[in-house]
């Protein structure tokens, strides 16, 4: 679960995308992950590069993939379906019980923000839609977009080195012991 989480706080993705997430998705050889339409609440798909530690995440996700499996993050060969109860003893467990999943969502969001990222290009990059978002897709062709995830992943990685914040940083421990 621990990976999924990490995974959750790096993107700002819904459950529903992690969960769903497949090795069809991940591209190791060139360093991308796509959330295909299907998973994605406004139904356009997105492509990011590897930033903030998701190449370490999905590297160990891939040294436990199993064949029968599709899922990048599962439970021994099987679909996560819900963690709510493992999220519960989690949060219990690092003292910040009220913290909800999408929470982290908002994390990486401040992250991105705090990191220097202009808001439209954060709300793509995590995902999120709006007419300021649909202008700068508009305005920028295919390319920019591309150049400013990239862009806005390494600002993120730079921003991550300096640490997680201690709730999330617990969190994610907490749920490695569950």
């Amino acid at each position: 679960m621990a990976d999924l989480i990490e995974f959750l706080y790096s993107t700002g993705w819904r459950v529903s995308a992690g969960r769903g997430l497949e090795w069809r998705d991940v591209d190791l050889i060139h360093g991308t992950v796509t959330m295909r339409s299907e998973l994605s609440k406004n139904k356009e798909p997105i492509t990011l590069p590897f930033f903030a530690g998701i190449e370490e995440i999905l590297q160990r996700r891939h040294g436990l993939r199993r064949a029968e499996c599709p899922f990048v993050f599962h439970r021994n060969g099987r679909p996560i379906k819900d963690f709510r109860a493992e999220w519960a003893k989690a949060t219990e467990a690092a003292k910040r019980t009220g913290l909800f999943v999408h929470d982290l969502s908002r994390s990486a969001a401040r992250n991105l923000s705090r990191a220097g990222v202009h808001e439209t290009v954060a709300s793509k990059f995590v995902n999120r839609q709006d007419a300021g978002n649909l202008q700068a897709l508009s305005s920028g062709g295919q390319r920019r977009p591309a150049a400013r995830w990239r862009s806005a992943g390494r600002l993120l990685e730079r921003r991550r080195k300096g640490g997680q914040s201690r709730a999330s940083r617990t969190v994610i421990q907490a749920v490695s012991t569950q």
